[in-house]
């Protein structure tokens, strides 16, 4: 489920430098098919951790998506939902993270 304009997750994006791929949706949390996400192609996909934890888990679930900019370069960043789902004091810790992943991510 993507995070629309008027969440906080979308603050995460902007101050990081990401564009939210649904930025223009009015609905804080829009529900999109599988189909959207394959038609607006992201250059990275954030989900929290899960037992899973990887590109292939999501291609196994989402075969579709294997061509996805996100899951081709491997762009697909799993993080602690405890410390980034709850706003509060944790947004400065969060985002500090989600620059050092995204980095970590772009130098590959």
């Amino acid at each position: 489920m993507p995070a629309g304009k008027s969440t906080f997750l979308n603050e995460f994006m902007k101050f990081t430098g990401l564009k939210n791929i649904v930025a223009d949706s009015n609905i804080s949390y829009p529900i999109f098919s599988r189909e959207e996400v394959l038609k607006l192609n992201p250059d990275f996909i954030i989900c929290r951790k899960n037992k899973n934890n990887s590109v292939k888990f999501l291609t196994d679930v989402y075969p579709e998506w294997k061509d996805l900019k996100a899951v081709k370069f491997k762009h697909v960043i799993f993080v602690d939902p405890d410390l980034y789902f709850r706003p509060g004091p944790r947004f400065i810790k969060a985002l500090s993270d989600l620059a050092v992943k995204i980095k970590k991510e772009e130098s590959r």
